[in-house]
């Protein structure tokens, strides 16, 4: 039979072992509950909750359970606080991402509209450019390294007519 004092002992396994729990189960199925619990019983039969399951346990036990459950109540209210901070949070990580979105749409517009041909012609006349003239357009050839394109070419022509 455990200590009545057994809440206040410091070595719980020693009191709340395997071989503890199997003695009170052989215990209670010869006899049936504890007179304690036989009283609760009747009384409770006696308000007419006959039928009913009665979860028979020392103080200890009771006081484990419903410090796990705290811890439990307490555990899921903080995961519901998280879940709601982040809620917000990621609420807030769209907004500003649509609001950039918005901002690269307005940018990329501004892109297209600086580099088109008529707006640059429109800001060349702001700073006094003019087309220039036929006169003025001087046609360059291209770089061509030694060895290739038209100079090769006709390099290569005029060796094959000495030949």
């Amino acid at each position: 039979m455990p200590d009545p004092g057994c809440c206040c002992r410091v070595d719980y396994d020693a009191q709340f072992n395997d071989e503890e729990a199997r003695r009170d189960l052989l215990a209670y199925r010869a006899d049936g509950p504890d007179e304690t619990t036989r009283r609760l019983l009747d009384e409770l039969i006696a308000e007419g909750v006959e039928g009913a399951t009665l979860l028979d346990m020392t103080i200890g036990e009771a006081v484990t359970a419903a410090t796990i459950g705290g811890a439990a109540a307490l555990g899921l209210a903080g995961l519901r606080v998280e879940q709601y901070r982040l809620a917000y949070r990621l609420d807030e990580i769209r907004t500003e991402r649509a609001r950039l979105e918005r901002t690269l749409r307005e940018l990329e517009i501004e892109v297209a509209t600086l580099r088109s041909p008529a707006r640059v012609e429109i800001r060349a006349r702001q700073l006094g450019l003019v087309r220039p003239g036929p006169e003025q357009l001087l046609l360059a050839r291209e770089y061509v390294p030694a060895g290739t394109g038209l100079a090769a070419a006709d390099r290569a022509r005029a060796e094959a007519r000495l030949r």
